[in-house]
């Protein structure tokens, strides 16, 4: 629970720290007094991040599955499994680094619209709109 507190009144803190220029304890409460205000609605467009990562993950976990349920004789050789291995570690942090990027940027446009009622202009207001709400 203290996790979840944690990490929700926390949700806006690196975009107050780089669009006001606070430091960090301003920030984190800067944050919490936002994501009082808007509550209900911000998390959703970072939870729909997490659900289409998660798809893109799947192949990952499918993958080990079906290597756990077959023989291991076909994925004995030492090549196939440190190839099969150095693919999915790329592909993990592909994914990773791209899937963080893009919360960010969600949380940063969600941040400007949150604090002035306008969207950036690199974002559709629509899907800000629906992302936060005034209490």
């Amino acid at each position: 629970m203290v996790e979840v507190a944690w990490a929700a009144a926390t949700y806006f803190v690196v975009p107050v720290l780089v669009v006001d220029g606070v430091g960090p304890i301003e920030a984190a409460k800067r944050s919490a007094a936002i994501l009082k205000r808007t509550w209900g609605e911000t998390v959703g467009g970072v939870g729909g991040l997490g659900a289409i990562s998660f798809l893109f993950f799947l192949p990952v976990v499918l993958l080990f599955f079906l290597i756990g349920t077959s023989r291991l004789e076909a994925w004995a050789s030492p090549v196939v499994a440190i190839s099969l291995i150095a693919i999915v570690v790329v592909y993990v942090l592909v994914l990773t680094v791209v899937f963080t990027a893009l919360g960010t940027i969600f949380r940063t446009g969600a941040y400007i619209y949150a604090t002035t009622g306008q969207a950036p202009s690199s974002m559709d207001p629509a899907l800000l709109q629906g992302a936060v709400r005034k209490k």
